[in-house]
């Protein structure tokens, strides 16, 4: 069922209710008539038709009012995405909320503290690790401790429970979030975002920093230890909780910072959408409609190409979101020494830091990350590993794990055996588009 119908129809039952009796026993039929599902859906748009609306009589009319407001958000007509030149920043997301704001409470949800309430305290940021924005870098330190990392047990103290560095390892308790890929990538250097821009930006700063957390079984918590900020130990201060709290909340901020520019770059903008791209524009070109393979993918892939079609026009083109707000962005004297605008020899798109992130992403990139199970086990981060609440891990898990065999079940009507598969000619045209679409090559190498 869609989003909308299910608010229709939340709408009606609170609509039968509201006129005739209290709050208090609108919220009692809430929680008792309604599905778990429902009643968070039911609460925010009552608690936004109260707030606005005496007498009750009018609550009913809010109520239905931020019902099509919320069906003009959800249900965008695609014909309304006519962009008058490649270039435009506009469109129809022109001055939308924010994603995942939409009708968002600012006191969170029962039980849930929020962010701007807890932000510097450490477990919280260990916490953002394992079901923050990007739960996907976290990693068991197996061995040793990362040669570049200048943490030894003098510096750490107390802070590892009296064990060692050493036994801490041994005992699968050290974790680390290592910025690595973004060492050498340039930053915003300071400028106007286009030529003909007076307005002068200034400079901005991010740190390819490192991050160490331990385990702590008994509470049940992942706490930051020590923070590097640099890839170089010679040179690269280290903070840990011992150091005051400016120091150490400001350590914190620039960690969190180089995880915002890569997360964004690396994992969103490329694994989650450009790198979507060549698996549609592959179905489309050599899967017909009826092809079992098709039905599967095609339902998933709605919207793909034009989506990065807007970030390309919005997002991460010159003076785009990306330079307006990112560290690594680039002023307009930056990207004049790319290839895109110059013929220089020396022109390089490394003077873009995040066009250089997404080259070094995807020259390290596999698609055997794809296959969630083998992520996870990589990071050594699997129940065995990390025996606590890690929501990315467990959640994303139970999808996959419903996905695989939805996804098997489906095919084995089609294809009886291997034979069937490996003389399907669709299958082998599919595979070799994917494999050139996905080729780690530069143009000047085809």
């Amino acid at each position: 069922m869609a989003i909308s119908d299910e608010l229709e129809d939340v709408a009606q039952e609170i609509e039968n209710f509201i006129l005739s009796i209290a709050e208090e026993e609108v919220n009692h039929f809430i929680d008792t008539k309604l599905s778990p599902k429902k009643q968070r859906l039911a609460r925010l748009m009552l608690k936004k038709a109260l707030k606005k609306s005496t007498p009750k009589e009018l609550a009913v009319k809010v109520l239905k009012h931020e019902l099509n407001k919320t069906k003009d958000i959800w249900q965008p007509v695609v014909s309304q995405f006519d962009f008058p030149s490649a270039l435009d920043a506009g469109g129809v997301f022109q001055g939308a909320p924010p994603p995942g704001t939409l009708n968002m409470p600012t006191t969170g949800f029962p039980g849930v503290v929020p962010t701007k309430d807890r932000w510097y305290e450490d477990w919280f940021l260990g916490q953002q690790m394992l079901q923050g924005v990007a739960p996907t870098l976290l990693q068991l330190v197996s061995k040793a401790l990362p040669a570049n990392l200048a943490v030894t047990d003098e510096i750490l103290g107390n802070l590892l429970g009296g064990l060692t560095i050493q036994q801490a390892i041994e005992n699968k308790l050290l974790f680390v979030v290592d910025l690595n890929m973004l060492d050498g990538i340039q930053s915003f250097k300071g400028g106007s975002l286009s030529v003909d821009e007076a307005i002068q930006e200034k400079e901005r700063y991010f740190a390819a920093a490192i991050g160490l957390f331990f385990l702590n079984k008994t509470a049940e918590e992942l706490l930051p230890v020590a923070i590097q900020l640099g890839q170089d130990p010679a040179t690269s201060p280290v903070y840990t909780p011992q150091d005051t709290a400016p120091e150490w909340a400001v350590a914190k901020m620039f960690f969190q910072c180089g995880i915002g520019q890569f997360h964004q770059v690396s994992v969103h903008a490329l694994r989650t959408h450009l790198g979507s791209e060549p698996w549609e524009i592959a179905v489309m070109r050599n899967l017909p409609s009826f092809h079992p393979v098709y039905k599967l993918i095609k339902p998933h892939m709605w919207y793909t190409v034009m989506i990065s079609m807007i970030a390309r026009s919005s997002l991460i083109n010159p003076a785009g979101a990306f330079d307006k707000f990112f560290a690594i962005g680039a002023t307009a004297e930056q990207w004049s020494e790319t290839p895109l605008y110059s013929n220089n020899s020396n022109a390089s798109w490394q003077n873009v830091g995040y066009v250089e992130l997404f080259q070094r992403s995807y020259k390290n990139w596999s698609s055997d990350l794809n296959v969630f199970p083998n992520a996870v086990n990589n990071r050594g981060v699997g129940k065995e590993d990390l025996p606590i609440d890690y929501p990315y891990r467990d959640d994303g898990g139970l999808m996959w794990d419903a996905l695989h065999t939805f996804v098997c079940d489906m095919l084995k009507l089609s294809y009886k055996n291997d034979e069937a598969v490996t003389s399907d000619n669709y299958l082998h045209a599919f595979e070799k588009d994917i494999t050139f679409g996905l080729a780690k090559q530069s143009p000047s190498d085809r």
